[in-house]
């Protein structure tokens, strides 16, 4: 079984790139909130 570290993730952090990625057929394995202002 391989390890996993953090080099093997993209960590996206503005809505408008999450958008893109997601049109060009990347999707997510997890979503969190900002602590700032409570959005996804």
């Amino acid at each position: 079984m391989t390890k996993l570290s953090e080099q093997d993730f993209f960590f996206c952090f503005t809505k408008k790139l999450s958008t893109f990625l997601k049109e060009k057929g990347f999707c997510y394995i997890i979503k969190a909130r900002s602590i700032k202002d409570n959005t996804i």
